[in-house]
C-alpha cells in the first residue's frame, strides 16, 4: 500500500518549487524492509552498518524509500516509511537568458535548494517507540562479551537539507548534492545519475 504525490508550482519563468510526498507500508508475513537515505541511482552509495533490522521481523525484500539526502542508506528501516521532499530548482541560463541556447549542458545546468524529512518504522502507525532506531554497536545480533547500544534522540525523525546542482553530460542528467543532517550535522556528497521527482 502506498501513495505519491508530487506537485511543481511555477515562481518565475523556468523557477520552479518540486514538492513531494511518498508513503507506504508492507505487510502480511514476509515483508518488505524500506531502507531511508541516500538518492535513487547513488553511485558509490555509502550504507549505515549500524542500523539493525528490528527483531522479530520477518523481511522478504528490501526497497530504498529516497529521497532523504545528507543520511547514508539504511539510516532508518522499517516495512513503513513516510517522506516530504522539496526543492526550488533554478535553471540558471533559461530562466535570464532571451536568447536560445544549443548546448545541452548549459541548457540543462540548474541549481536547487532543498530539504527532506521523513522516517521509517515497524507497524502501520507511528509511535514514539516505533520512530525510535537505536545504533547497536558492534551489532544487534552479535555475540561480543560487550555490547554498546546508542539511543537515538533525534525522535526517529530525519531532516536532511542542502543544495546541488543539475546538468546533462552526454545525454545523461547528472546531480551533485552537498547535503547536512540534524543528527550529526556532517556533509555529505551524493552524485547520482536520472532525473528528480
Amino acid at each position: 500500500l502506498g501513495a505519491d504525490v508530487r506537485n511543481y508550482t511555477k515562481i518565475y519563468k523556468n523557477f520552479i518549487w518540486a514538492t513531494r510526498v511518498a508513503f507506504a507500508h508492507s505487510g502480511g508475513d514476509k515483508r518488505i524492509m524500506y531502507q531511508m537515505g541516500g538518492v535513487d541511482n547513488w553511485i558509490s552509495p555509502q550504507v549505515s552498518q549500524y542500523t539493525p533490522t528490528r527483531p522479530q521481523q520477518d523481511y522478504a525484500f528490501i526497497a530504498q524509500a529516497n529521497n532523504m539526502r545528507g543520511y547514508k542508506q539504511n539510516a532508518r528501516n522499517g516495512n513503513t516509511y513516510a517522506l516530504i521532499n522539496t526543492e526550488f530548482r533554478l535553471p540558471v541560463l533559461t530562466t535570464f537568458m532571451k536568447r536560445p541556447i544549443q548546448s545541452p549542458l548549459l541548457k540543462n545546468l540548474q541549481l536547487i535548494a532543498f530539504a527532506d524529512l521523513g522516517s521509517a518504522w515497524q507497524g502501520l502507525l507511528p509511535t514514539t517507540e516505533k520512530l525510535q532506531n537505536n545504533t547497536y554497536l558492534p551489532s544487534y545480533n552479535s555475540n561480543s562479551q560487550v555490547n554498546l547500544v546508542i539511543v537515538d534522540v533525534t525522535g526517529g525523525v530525519c531532516l536532511g537539507y542542502g543544495g546541488g546542482i543539475r546538468t546533462s553530460v552526454f545525454g545523461y542528467f547528472m546531480r551533485l548534492d552537498a547535503a547536512s543532517n540534524v543528527d550529526d550535522g556532517g556533509l555529505l556528497f551524493h552524485f547520482s545519475i536520472g532525473t528528480d521527482f
